[in-house]
């Protein structure tokens, strides 16, 4: 009887280390998830807002307006709206 209470136990903590395993799988998917989702809106927004601002028609050429733009860029990496 000892040695069934014995495995059973064993039994129920493999269980557990495979629940939280998975629990802990989850958790970091979802956290990826998560930061791809937001790199993707942020991607989003910066593609957006340089297609508004290099408009053939508002800018006098793309080379200037994009000149423009960099310093954006580079305050919005610098602010960590970009991961790696």
């Amino acid at each position: 009887m000892k040695k069934i209470l014995v495995e059973m136990e064993d039994q129920k903590q493999t269980y557990e280390q495979k629940a939280k395993e998975a629990l802990q799988k989850m958790l970091e998917d979802k956290l990826q998830t998560e930061q791809q989702l937001q790199n993707s809106q942020v991607s989003n927004m910066v593609y957006t807002w340089l297609c508004f601002n290099l408009d053939p028609q508002k800018a006098p050429t793309f080379q200037g307006r994009a000149r423009t733009s960099l310093p954006v860029v580079t305050k919005m990496q610098n602010h960590h709206f970009f991961s790696s």
